[in-house]
């Protein structure tokens, strides 16, 4: 790694929210792109739980943090969105026509199959590794383990490996207008997508316990820093929130083995996790306004 000074802030007047790099003020995609972190903490596991939009999130920090055109396709189709949404709107209250929708409809397809297409090669990469990295985690070697990313138009698009996203959501829009219309909202493209996880063929959501969603959870971690290694060609930085009073031994055993691989900082508050860790390591000890160094 190269030094970086990066910090973050807001702005009181007017009011923005500011990104530095080495004291100079940068955007956000430069700040969010300059260092990979992956973040694991107690509460990543409420993600399976949650809406689609927080899986979505999942993936998008993922893709963001490598990828600046990503990262604008993303602003640009949350754009287009709003528009699409607001004219769908107007057409339901009989203030706009439908042929204005054309213009929408082309922006919004284009911008869909660019955020589709990088979608579908992260969810690839985890598909390929889910099940080593559930065997070093959980030590099951029988368990199935799969996921699921479904794409808003899917079941169209498995009728055919040749196919073109664009062409697929455009007529998609194309059949759902009449509805569309009616209930004044945009119904299929990437802000419908959503990954599901599945042990032994049940989802993961709805019927695993929290120890066996921990542990999917800091898998899903696992194999993010290695996509992210792998496709900036940096090792991230691996920031693990008190995290190891919510595993077991063998659990913390294996991720303190991974972190040997990275930059990590973990916070905890309990110092006889590391007892018997042989990598290097550094400890501190903060209380209230004081830190002491242990070694």
């Amino acid at each position: 790694f190269s030094d970086f000074d990066l910090k973050f802030g807001y702005q009181k007047t007017p009011i923005r929210r500011t990104y530095q790099k080495n004291k100079n003020e940068v955007s956000l995609q430069e700040f969010l792109t300059t260092v990979q972190t992956v973040l694991f903490t107690p509460e990543d596991v409420e993600i399976l739980n949650d809406s689609p939009s927080e899986r979505r999130r999942l993936i998008d920090t993922i893709l963001s943090q490598i990828d600046r055109d990503y990262f604008l396709d993303l602003i640009h189709f949350t754009k287009i969105l709003k528009q699409r949404n607001a004219l769908l709107k107007r057409i339901k209250d009989r203030k706009a026509t439908v042929a204005e929708l054309g213009y929408w409809d082309k922006e919004f397809a284009k911008t869909a199959a660019a955020i589709h297409l990088k979608r579908h090669e992260l969810v690839e990469y985890f598909g390929t590794h889910l099940a080593e990295f559930y065997r070093l985690i959980a030590g099951d070697e029988i368990a199935e383990v799969s996921l699921k990313f479904a794409f808003s138009g899917h079941s169209r698009i498995e009728k055919t490996k040749d196919y073109n996203y664009e062409d697929v959501i455009l007529e998609l829009l194309f059949d759902d207008r009449k509805y569309e219309t009616e209930v004044g909202h945009t119904t299929v493209g990437p802000h419908r997508d959503d990954l599901t996880l599945f042990l032994n063929g049940k989802s993961v959501s709805e019927f695993c316990s929290r120890g066996e969603k921990r542990s999917f959870m800091l898998v899903l971690k696992m194999i993010e820093l290695e996509f992210l290694a792998a496709k900036s060609g940096r090792k991230p930085i691996l920031l693990l929130d008190d995290v190891f009073s919510e595993l077991d031994l063998n659990r913390r055993t294996a991720l303190l083995k991974l972190s040997e691989k990275y930059q990590t900082l973990i916070t905890t508050v309990e110092k006889s996790y590391f007892k018997d860790f042989k990598g290097d390591l550094n400890l501190f000890n903060f209380d209230k306004n004081s830190v002491l160094k242990y070694n």
